[in-house]
């Protein structure tokens, strides 16, 4: 394979510097051109599309991440498909078959995903698998370990029971 056919990103367009230009680093990118196959530990740019890429903290007006990991995801919108990340923030998310371990949005769309914990205002989820659903609405098939209000009684019932063992701590040995 040419080096040209390795820097060739999904639909032909160039995921590398071209020969002669500025190198991107392994460790730093902010290039307007998808990161293919490649590792980068901080990219920050207007639009970062990441394709079977793995980075660290990926910040940007919009994110794409395609059979890509990531650290953590700050964005407006993202996208997320096959891949994942540990924690991904955007005002609008998408995540298609993917994952992450806390997913914190004002709109997040799920579509066969899953999630450790997910805060948002509204969620669409469809086939997917949450640990933990704060959300102010949801629409679609979701299987939840906690709800809001599951989640709720369940710090009640914690607070209430750690705050008797206090007490008959205290009572018991005086301090």
């Amino acid at each position: 394979m040419s080096e040209e056919e390795m820097r060739k990103g999904q639909g032909g367009r160039a995921a590398g510097p071209e020969p002669g230009s500025e190198q991107v680093g392994a460790t730093e990118a902010s290039a307007a051109d998808p990161i293919h196959q490649r590792c980068s530990c901080m990219v920050q740019a207007e639009h970062a599309e990441i394709n079977q890429g793995l980075a660290g903290m990926v910040q940007a007006e919009r994110v794409e991440l395609n059979q890509s990991a990531a650290l953590a995801v700050v964005a407006r919108d993202a996208t997320v498909k096959m891949g994942g990340s540990l924690i991904t923030a955007a005002s609008n998310l998408t995540v298609d078959r993917g994952g992450s371990q806390w997913l914190v949005a004002g709109e997040a769309r799920v579509h066969q995903g899953g999630a450790g914990i997910v805060v948002t205002r509204h969620a669409h989820l469809t086939d997917s698998k949450v640990g933990i659903l704060l959300a102010g609405r949801v629409d679609g098939k979701v299987q939840a370990l906690m709800s809001t209000e599951s989640a709720l009684r369940f710090g009640a019932a914690l607070g209430a029971t750690l705050g008797v063992a206090v007490l008959l701590r205290r009572l018991l040995w005086g301090r």
